[in-house]
């Protein structure tokens, strides 16, 4: 039974807290009633994660949605929600799962059509999360998918600069997710440099070949050798 609180709010509210919540059956059913999954929300919450707490303000469904469920997400893709629509800060869904580390939805998102490099305010990319944030299986999805690994966000700070100073203490996950980016830097490189020798033209590398020699420092009790 429904309490007077939740009977107050709209359908499209009702919808969105059920993204917020993991709610299938709820979800499911307020679309099937015509909610609208393009609707945007005014109102700021938080979700706790794992030792981690995402703040939401003015964002779509699809931006809640993207950071649980997969199920959830495809209901909003089936009824026609706007794949690449921006939150408040310029992020799109992808950012919101790469964040979270949900490589399955961003995959999802993927193949229905969303920008696999887009900007944020701040200029950071699906991939530059999924460094920041440690999440090598997104980074590992984005990279395939054709994601850029020289761009570069408003701080001069590319994805493999982000992941030397992520907090995560998962070293496993560390290497793992260091070598998909310099293995996609390097792939990055030579096929520029194939392009180029056949247009005949003239190439200088965009990776010097110290990049796998980089350092830098952690802002972890343990750096890298």
């Amino acid at each position: 039974m429904l309490s007077s609180f939740t009977r107050s709010k709209s359908r499209q509210e009702r919808l969105w807290d059920a993204c917020s919540y993991g709610r299938e059956l709820t979800a499911s059913k307020l679309i099937a009633e015509g909610a609208n999954p393009n609707w945007r929300s005014h109102v700021v919450i938080f979700i706790l994660c794992i030792r981690q707490t995402f703040f939401q303000y003015e964002c779509y469904p699809i931006h809640i949605a993207s950071q649980g469920k997969a199920s959830i997400l495809k209901m909003l893709l089936d009824a026609g929600c706007q794949v690449d629509s921006l939150d408040a800060h310029g992020n799109t869904a992808i950012h919101h799962a790469a964040m979270s580390g949900h490589a399955d939805n961003v995959l999802m998102l993927l193949d229905a059509g969303a920008m696999v490099d887009p900007f944020n305010e701040n200029n950071w990319t699906p991939l530059h999360n999924a460094a920041y944030w440690n999440h090598a299986s997104v980074s590992k999805v984005l990279l395939s998918r054709g994601a850029n690994p020289f761009k570069m966000n408003k701080d001069g700070r590319n994805p493999l600069h982000e992941l030397c100073r992520s907090k995560s203490r998962d070293a496993v996950g560390l290497v793992d997710n260091l070598d998909a980016i310099l293995d996609a830097m390097t792939n990055w490189d030579q096929n520029r440099e194939s392009n180029r020798e056949q247009l005949n033209g003239s190439y200088t590398p965009h990776t010097p070949e110290n990049v796998i020699n980089i350092r830098c420092e952690c802002k972890n009790d343990w750096d890298f050798e």
